[in-house]
């Protein structure tokens, strides 16, 4: 039976066992380098922050970050001697040029899932919430941090 009134602080405290929520796998057609940002950025946000009609957004952030990390190792490998043939140059300029388009497709998607602390905090609350911390509470978390998602 239900205790009457107002409950107490301890009462309060205590947490349900189907109050603790499962995180989201990711889908099963992502790499798994993509199921490892999946599984960061879901883990980063308060379980309402990415609703499951926005997935399919989130798997192309996955995808896209993924490339850009790709097009990047490409650019570090990059030998600046080869700027020299207008063949290198011609690779520098191909692959600078999908660095800014996948840069851009990440900040708009980043953007439209509410990523960047911009997208999600109004600048006159920001100095509150900055001082506030994070929403989410211990028992959301499952005890994971993003280090220990990456090693499963």
């Amino acid at each position: 039976m239900e205790q009457r009134g107002r409950k107490s602080a301890a009462a309060l405290a205590v947490v349900s066992a189907g109050a603790v929520s499962k995180l989201p796998e990711p889908p099963h057609q992502l790499t798994p380098a993509q199921a490892d940002i999946w599984r960061i950025v879901i883990a980063s946000r308060s379980a309402d922050m990415i609703d499951p009609e926005a997935y399919p957004v989130l798997v192309e952030y996955c995808r896209a970050v993924v490339t850009a990390d790709q097009i990047a190792e490409q650019l570090a490998v990059f030998d600046p001697q080869w700027l020299a043939d207008d063949d290198g140059l011609k690779r520098w300029d191909k692959l600078t040029s999908m660095q800014a388009r996948s840069q851009g497709v990440i900040s708009t998607l980043s953007v439209k899932l509410r990523l960047s602390p911009s997208a999600r905090v109004r600048a006159d609350a920001a100095g509150v919430i900055a001082r506030k911390g994070a929403k989410r509470k211990p028992w959301e978390t499952e005890g994971r941090t993003a280090s220990a998602i990456l090693r499963g």
